[in-house]
């Protein structure tokens, strides 16, 4: 029927998306492979004209700002206050790089005890989309949380961050 009735369709489609309750990130998937096939479809030289329907707008979704220090110092001196004494040192020592290092969970967690260097107050770090690890100093204040992080899960080789959990140990 032509490209004005094709995008008539999409846009049809595209509302009906949306009013049966489909998230943006859903439809923009679905108009994209829509999309896609009518492209294959006009390469292969079966239909002659494209579609033309743009995404929805995708409304952000995280609140991606930091806590700030008064309140990354509340999470401190509560995780201090924990009943269990392992928890309470590692998730000092966790709280204290993302917040001193500003570093992301995936950094974190990705750290073994070969990436430090705590006579140097060193780290090394595999950023996001890095390729290479990257040496950070840290702070007193972090070495020595780390520190006492590593009397109680010991120096030997393997993530630096492990499970407490008896049924996932080490993990």
């Amino acid at each position: 029927a032509g490209q004005g009735s094709a995008n008539h369709l999409a846009l049809q489609f595209r509302n009906n998306l949306m009013e049966t309750g489909k998230s943006p990130n859903t439809t923009n998937r679905r108009l994209a492979s829509l999309r896609s096939m009518v492209k294959l479809a006009r390469m292969l030289g079966m239909v002659t004209w494209t579609i033309d329907v743009g995404n929805v707008k995708v409304e952000p979704y995280r609140d991606t700002r930091r806590p700030g220090g008064t309140n990354v110092c509340r999470m401190i001196n509560a995780a201090r206050k924990g009943r269990n004494p392992k928890k309470a040192r590692r998730d000092v020592a966790i709280l204290r790089l993302l917040h001193d290092l500003a570093l992301g969970r995936g950094e974190v967690v990705a750290l073994d005890v070969a990436d430090l260097e705590l006579a140097r107050d060193a780290i090394h770090v595999l950023g996001k989309g890095r390729t290479q690890k990257q040496v950070l100093t840290l702070p007193q204040q972090t070495t020595k949380a780390i520190m006492d992080w590593l009397e109680v899960r010991g120096d030997e080789a393997g993530p630096l961050f492990t499970s407490l959990d008896n049924s996932r140990k080490g993990q």
